[in-house]
C-alpha cells in the first residue's frame, strides 16, 4: 500500500509541476510573444524542421492550416508545403502513461525503416539498376551508382 501511495505521489507532483510550467510558458508567451518564439524556433530546427516550417508551426493551434509555406530543397527545387495541426502536445518529460503508443509507433517504425536500409544495403550489392544520363548528376540518398 505505502508503495502505491508513494507511486500517486510521485506521479501527481509531476503532473502538478508540468501544469505550473506548462501555465508559466504560457503566461510567457502572451507576455513576451516575440521573445518567447525567438526561444523556440531553435528547438523545432534541432527537432528537424526548417527554421520557416518552425515559424508556422508554434504560431499554430489544434485545427489550423497553415498559410502556404515555399520550400527549396538541396537542389534548389521550391516546392510548397501546408501544415495542418491536427493534435497538439505540450513539450513535456515522456512517461509510459500518456505516451506508452506514442514510443511504440515510434521504436515501431525506427525498426521497420533500419530493417529497409538493411535490404537495400544488401540487394544493392547484386542488383543492377540503370540511372539515365539526365539523372546521373542528382544526388541520390543511397549509392545507386556503383
Amino acid at each position: 500500500m505505502s508503495m502505491a501511495a508513494g507511486e500517486y505521489v510521485s506521479v501527481s507532483s509531476q503532473a502538478d509541476v508540468e501544469a505550473a510550467d506548462l501555465s508559466i510558458e504560457r503566461h510567457a508567451l502572451a507576455t513576451n510573444h516575440d521573445s518567447e518564439l525567438d526561444e523556440l524556433t531553435p528547438i523545432y530546427i534541432e527537432r528537424g524542421l526548417t527554421a520557416e516550417l518552425a515559424n508556422q508551426v508554434q504560431l499554430l493551434e489544434t485545427g489550423d492550416i497553415s498559410p502556404i509555406i515555399p520550400e527549396k530543397d538541396q537542389s534548389g527545387a521550391v516546392s510548397f508545403k501546408i501544415i495542418k495541426m491536427i493534435t497538439r502536445t505540450e513539450d513535456h518529460v515522456a512517461n509510459y502513461d500518456s505516451d506508452y503508443i506514442k514510443i511504440k509507433e515510434l521504436a515501431l517504425r525506427n525498426k521497420q525503416t533500419e530493417s529497409i536500409k538493411k535490404w537495400q544495403t544488401d540487394k544493392l550489392k547484386d542488383t543492377y539498376i540503370k540511372i539515365g544520363d539526365e539523372f546521373k548528376e542528382c544526388v541520390f540518398i543511397s549509392d545507386w551508382i556503383q
